[in-house]
């Protein structure tokens, strides 16, 4: 209930303790909202005490980070805007710094814990690693909107190792296509048999019927031949 807002549809989407060089008692939390404010609150007595409200930015608050030595706070919006706060006592707790557009969405970031530069992990699978802000030589007098160098990094991404079982698969496939090639001779040899086959049927068919023929030009013959000798008798009657 505490960090309820009173608005319909508001409510917290990050939190993150304030680090111990900032707060050695850690007492102190920063929550981001869905309408794109942040809220510094501190621990008491009876709950918590609202030290500190801001609206950096115009969409939800997704994240929210403290650099290690616990000067520099970031937020990130959902418009993919990163705000820059100087961290400061309770009282004032975060001072803008200023705020740098990235032209492309960014999943996440995180704070370089040796040299404070911050990382960004950007949707299209690239790394921006943007320099840590110098707030003396930024000047924030007519617009927060500040200019930061950058370098972009393109991560290597490694072949998948294939496991013994896959290996195993592929030699077995390669068997499997081998005994194919394989078979694919014999079926030729067997459609050459078959057709060999086919045509010493046809012959013996063709042979067949020219027994056939000659068994009855024999039974013609002999017909004829019997008959030729019953006329002979007949007349030497």
């Amino acid at each position: 209930e505490i960090f309820l807002d009173r608005r319909p549809g508001v409510g917290v989407t990050c939190l993150s303790a304030v680090p111990t060089p900032a707060d050695p008692h850690r007492r102190t939390i920063c929550a981001g909202y869905t309408d794109g404010t942040i809220r510094v609150m501190v621990v008491c007595k009876d709950g918590f005490v609202l030290a500190q409200a801001l609206k950096p930015h115009t969409a939800p608050v997704r994240q929210i980070a403290y650099s290690e030595d616990g000067k520099l706070m970031a937020t990130l919006g959902a418009d993919n805007n990163v705000f820059f706060f100087r961290v400061q006592g309770l009282e004032e707790h975060a001072v803008p710094i200023g705020f740098v557009v990235i032209p492309c969405q960014i999943n996440s970031f995180s704070w370089h814990p040796d040299i404070g530069r911050i990382l960004l992990s950007l949707q299209d699978g690239t790394l921006l690693e943007l320099m840590k802000p110098i707030v003396d030589d930024i000047d924030n007098t007519e617009s927060y909107h500040i200019k930061l160098d950058y370098r972009t990094v393109v991560p290597e991404i490694p072949e998948p190792e294939e496991s013994e079982d896959e290996e195993e698969e592929e030699d077995e496939e390669n068997e499997g296509g081998d005994g194919a090639e394989g078979g694919e001779i014999d079926p030729l040899a067997a459609l050459t048999g078959g057709e060999d086959d086919g045509e010493g049927k046809k012959k013996k068919k063709k042979k067949k019927k020219r027994r056939s023929s000659t068994q009855s030009d024999d039974d013609s013959s002999t017909s004829s031949s019997s008959e030729s000798n019953a006329k002979k008798k007949k007349r030497r009657k």
